[in-house]
């Protein structure tokens, strides 16, 4: 029987079928406390009924999960060293594409678990509060990338372009901020991890405490790619061209 794509199957799918739409979702599901060896031949309604779950909800986040390639970055990651200023740039695009859209979508769920979830767990609104300051320095990094970075990268591919006198000192200085905002969100980073005693993988709670906890686990490692990007590609190759002129 041929195996149908993850956006065909329904809630009355079995997690046999999920899995197998996808290479991702066996993880996925794992990944929320759904034990999927023993529940293969079960739907997801009949799991979400059990768990009191709502099952919409739940297949709508494993199809934004499958859609979004957690690995498309990965292999461009060895070898950003030689990675022309185009590419470079086309990568840093598709960073702020998806992480700026993380940005908004955390922002709305996280939102959703502390007025639900709030009172019962109090360590949600502490972390509430540093994941707010990290999506609004990572807002504010790309603000400065599109000022300053990106610019740059465009001017560099042409090959008669000089860099000005003032454009190096704007760089040195966004560079200075960014490093200064990475350091911070690091800070909070690492708050949160102190504090979080994962109220999430309390048995009963609801499917979005899950999904949301997942879901900033993903937005942390992707924060810590794009700067990577940086560190190891975008910044080396800008100062090699400022040190040329």
């Amino acid at each position: 029987m041929k195996t149908r794509a993850l956006h065909q199957l329904k809630t009355h799918s079995t997690l046999q079928e999920i899995i197998s739409a996808h290479e991702t979702t066996e993880d996925l599901l794992r990944s929320i406390g759904i034990q999927t060896e023993l529940n293969e031949n079960k739907t997801l309604l009949q799991i979400c009924s059990e768990k009191q779950w709502n099952e919409e909800e739940l297949l709508k986040w494993l199809r934004k999960q499958a859609r979004t390639d957690k690995n498309q970055y990965q292999n461009q990651e060895k070898d950003y060293k030689i990675r022309s200023p185009k590419e470079l740039e086309t990568t840093l695009r598709g960073y702020e594409k998806d992480l700026i859209k993380q940005c908004r979508d955390l922002e709305s769920n996280f939102h959703r678990v502390c007025k639900v979830h709030g009172i019962q767990y109090p360590i949600i609104k502490k972390m509430h509060w540093h994941l707010n300051e990290i999506i609004q320095k990572i807002q504010l990094i790309f603000m400065m990338l599109n000022k300053t970075i990106n610019p740059l990268l465009t001017s560099i591919q042409a090959s008669n372009s000089a860099i000005l006198d003032r454009d190096a000192k704007n760089y040195n200085r966004t560079i200075e901020l960014i490093v200064q905002d990475e350091h911070q969100i690091t800070d909070h980073i690492q708050k949160i991890n102190e504090i979080n005693s994962h109220p999430e993988r309390v048995e009963g709670v609801c499917a979005t405490m899950k999904t949301v906890f997942q879901d900033m686990e993903n937005f942390f490692s992707q924060t810590d790619a794009l700067f990577r990007l940086l560190r190891t590609g975008i910044i080396p190759k800008l100062n090699r061209e400022i040190n040329k002129n």
